[in-house]
C-alpha cells in the first residue's frame, strides 16, 4: 500500500511539474526551471514512463484493415466523393504521380532548408523528453542537427515550421486533390492571401498551415493529439522512417481521449487505452493521408525530414465541427488551433451560396497589401509638407475673417427686427468666437479645414434663417395676444384700426396656419415615402428570393457527404449566431442572417432532374470532366 500512495504521488508531482513546463513561455533565452529541476529529482528520463521500442513491436497493434495501402492512380476525386475521404491512406508512388512538386532527396537536406528560408528566421523548437518549447534560430538547429549524434544533450523537435510564401514554397507543393477540396483554395480571398510586411512575424491575413517542413532527430516522439480544427493531413517523407500509432475517432474514443487528456495521463500509452490502435511504418518516399480527426502520436526511428500540410474541407464538416467542439471543451489555446476558423466557415457558405445562385454577400475586398501601398504613398515629402502648411495657415485666416462677416451679419439680421438679441443668440455668438479663437490651434490637412469650415457657415446659416423664424413668431404671438385683450375690453365695440388689425393679424395667422399645414403634409408625405421606400425595399428583397434561381447543374453534383455536413453547417453557424460573444458575424459579410437564409434555401432546393436532363445532352460527361481535370493536373 505504501508503494502503491509512493508511486501515485510520484505520478502526480510529475504530471505537475510537466504541466508547469508546457506553460512556460516560448520567447524565454534558457529551458525551464522546472525541467532542471525535474532532471535533478528523477534524473534524465522522458515524461513518458513505456518503452516506446516496446510499442513499435507490440502485435496488439497490428490492424492493417484499418488504414489503406492505395496507388496514386487510385486516389481519384471520384473516390473521394464516394468515401468521403474516411480511412488513412498510405501511398508508396512518386510524389509527381500525385500532382505533388519535391525535391529529390538525394539533392536535399536541412541545410538546403537554411539556405532558402534563411538561417535567421526563428523557430519554435520542442524539447521531446520534457515536451517544453523555446524559440531559436534556425542556424542553430541545423547545426545541431548536422551535429554529433552522441553529442545530442536533447531530442529536438521541429513540427511548425509553415513555408507557403517563401522560396521553399516554390519547390514544395500539396498533393493534386489535397489543393482541388482545400477550403483556403477554394474560398477564402485571393485578396487576402498575404501577410503582413509591417509586422516583424509577417502575420498572415489567411490561414497559413498548408505547407510545413518538419525536422526530427532520431527517437524523437510526439504523443496522441488531433489536428487542430479536425484538418486532414497530408505528410510526405523525404528523409527518414516514421512510426504512426492511429486511432479513429469514433464518438467513444473521443470521449475517452478527451478524458485522457484533462487527467494528464501522459505516462499511459493512449493506444492502451483503447479497444483498437493500428500501427502505421513510413518509409522514405511514402505519402500519408491522415482524415479529419483522427487520433495519432508520431515516432521516429531515423533522423528525418518531411514535408506536409492541414486542410480543411468539404466531405468531413461534422467531424471538423465536432473536433472544434473538443478543442473548447478541453480549453485548447488560440496559439494551437486552427487560425480564421470561424471567418473561414463564413466564406465556405458565401461560397457555395454564390456557386449555387450567382448572389454574394461579401463586401468588396482591399486586399491589405494595397492598402499598405497606398498609405505609404500619402505619406509627403518635407518640402511638400511645408507648403501644405503655409496652405493651412492662408486657410485659417480665411475662416476667421468669413467666420467675423457672419457675426457681424447675424448681429445686423437680429438688430433690423428692432428686438434685442436673443438669447440663443447670444449662446450662438458666442460658441462663433470659441470656434473662431480654436481654428487656429486645430490641425488637420487643408483639404480637412476647409470641410470643418463649410460645415460651419452651413450650421450659422441654419441658426439665422431658425432665429429670425422664431422672432418672427414671437412677433406675430404678441401682435394677436393684444389684439385679443382689446377685443375682451371692448366688448362688440370695433374701430376701424382695430379691424384692419384683426383683419391683418387673421390674415398672417391663417397664412401661418396654411404653411403649417403645408408643413404637416410635407412631413406625412414624406414619412408615407419613406415608409414605402422601407415597404419597398423588403419587397424588393421578397421579390428577389422568389426569383432566386439556382444552378442545378452544380447542386446535382453536392454529394451526400456535403449534404449532411451543410445542414450541420447550418446548424453550428445558427446556435453559435445566438452567442453573439462566442462567434461574431464576419464583418465582411453584408446580412449573416439572410446568408444563411438563402444557404438553407439552397440545401432546401430539389433539383428538377427533367429539366436538367434536357440541358444534360449539350454538357460532357462527368468521365469526360474529370479526364480532363486530371489531364490538366
Amino acid at each position: 500500500k505504501i508503494i502503491l500512495e509512493s508511486e501515485k504521488k510520484r505520478k502526480k508531482t510529475k504530471r505537475r511539474k510537466r504541466r508547469k513546463v508546457s506553460t512556460s513561455s516560448s520567447e524565454s533565452d534558457e529551458w525551464s526551471d522546472a525541467e532542471e529541476e525535474m532532471r535533478s529529482t528523477e534524473g534524465d528520463g522522458p515524461f513518458w514512463t513505456y518503452s516506446l521500442q516496446e510499442m513499435c513491436a507490440k502485435t496488439e497493434f497490428h490492424h492493417p484493415e484499418i488504414f489503406k495501402l492505395m496507388s496514386a492512380k487510385e486516389f481519384t476525386m471520384e473516390y473521394i466523393r464516394q468515401s468521403g475521404l474516411r480511412e488513412p491512406l498510405l501511398i508508396s508512388d512518386p510524389p509527381a504521380m500525385l500532382g505533388m512538386k519535391m525535391p529529390k532527396s538525394s539533392k536535399f537536406s536541412v541545410q538546403s532548408v537554411k539556405k532558402l528560408i534563411g538561417g535567421d528566421r526563428i523557430i519554435e523548437v520542442i524539447e521531446v523528453k520534457s515536451q517544453g518549447s523555446r524559440q531559436m534560430s534556425l542556424d542553430e538547429f541545423v547545426k545541431y542537427y548536422r551535429g554529433d549524434i552522441a553529442k545530442r544533450a536533447r531530442l529536438l523537435n521541429v513540427l511548425s515550421l509553415e513555408f507557403s510564401m517563401s522560396p521553399l514554397g516554390e519547390k514544395v507543393l500539396s498533393p493534386a486533390l489535397v489543393r482541388a477540396v482545400d477550403w483556403v483554395e477554394l474560398y477564402w480571398p485571393k485578396e487576402l492571401r498575404c501577410v503582413d510586411q509591417s509586422s516583424d512575424d509577417l502575420t498572415p491575413f489567411f490561414p497559413k498551415v498548408q505547407h510545413y517542413c518538419l525536422m526530427s532527430v532520431k527517437e524523437c516522439f510526439t504523443d496522441f493529439h488531433i489536428d487542430f480544427g479536425g484538418t486532414s493531413v497530408w505528410y510526405h517523407v523525404l528523409k527518414g522512417k516514421k512510426v504512426f500509432w492511429m486511432v479513429e475517432p469514433t464518438e467513444h474514443n473521443l470521449v475517452l481521449y478527451e478524458k485522457w487528456i484533462v487527467e494528464g495521463n501522459n505516462t499511459v500509452f493512449f493506444g492502451d487505452v483503447v479497444e483498437k490502435c493500428a500501427r502505421v511504418e513510413l518509409m522514405e518516399g511514402y505519402t500519408f493521408i491522415i482524415p479529419s480527426g483522427w487520433i495519432h502520436a508520431v515516432y521516429t526511428l531515423e533522423d528525418s525530414l518531411v514535408f506536409g500540410g492541414n486542410f480543411l474541407h468539404s466531405f468531413s464538416i461534422p467531424m471538423q465541427l465536432r473536433i472544434r467542439l473538443s478543442e473548447d471543451r478541453i480549453k485548447v489555446a488560440k496559439k494551437f488551433r486552427y487560425p480564421f476558423f470561424n471567418e473561414m466557415l463564413w466564406y465556405v457558405i458565401d461560397g457555395v451560396v454564390n456557386r449555387a445562385t450567382g448572389r454574394t454577400f461579401l463586401k468588396p475586398i482591399v486586399s491589405p497589401m494595397k492598402r499598405t501601398q497606398s498609405e505609404s504613398a500619402d505619406e509627403l515629402p518635407a518640402e511638400v509638407e511645408a507648403n501644405v502648411e503655409e496652405t493651412d495657415r492662408e486657410v485659417t485666416l480665411a475662416v476667421q475673417e468669413t467666420v467675423k462677416y457672419l457675426e457681424d451679419a447675424i448681429v445686423a439680421a437680429t438688430c433690423s427686427g428692432l428686438q434685442a438679441e436673443s438669447e440663443e443668440g447670444a449662446i450662438m455668438r458666442d460658441d462663433i468666437r470659441k470656434c473662431d479663437e480654436g481654428y487656429g490651434q486645430h490641425s488637420g490637412t487643408s483639404s480637412e479645414k476647409r470641410g470643418r469650415y463649410q460645415r460651419e457657415v452651413d450650421v450659422a446659416k441654419e441658426t439665422t434663417r431658425c432665429d429670425q423664424s422664431e422672432l418672427e413668431a414671437r412677433r406675430l404671438e404678441s401682435n394677436n395676444e393684444h389684439k385679443n385683450e382689446e377685443k375682451q375690453v371692448n366688448g362688440k365695440r370695433k374701430s376701424v384700426p382695430n379691424s384692419l388689425e384683426m383683419i391683418e393679424g387673421g390674415t398672417e395667422m391663417q397664412s401661418m396656419g396654411e404653411e403649417v399645414s403645408v408643413d404637416m403634409r410635407e412631413e406625412e408625405s414624406t414619412a408615407k415615402e419613406s415608409g414605402e421606400r422601407s415597404v419597398g425595399v423588403d419587397e424588393q428583397e421578397d421579390a428577389a428570393e422568389m426569383e432566386l434561381t439556382f444552378d442545378d447543374a452544380y447542386i446535382v453534383t453536392l454529394t451526400e457527404f456535403e449534404k449532411i455536413g451543410y445542414r450541420e453547417l447550418l446548424t453550428y453557424m445558427r446556435k453559435n449566431m445566438r452567442f453573439r460573444s462566442k462567434m461574431e458575424p464576419l464583418n465582411r459579410i453584408t446580412d449573416p442572417d439572410r446568408l444563411l437564409s438563402f444557404f438553407e434555401k439552397v440545401l432546401d432546393h430539389e433539383v428538377d432532374k427533367e429539366k436538367l436532363k434536357l440541358t444534360e445532352s449539350n454538357d460532357q460527361p462527368m468521365e469526360a470532366i474529370t479526364h480532363v481535370w486530371r489531364s490538366h493536373i
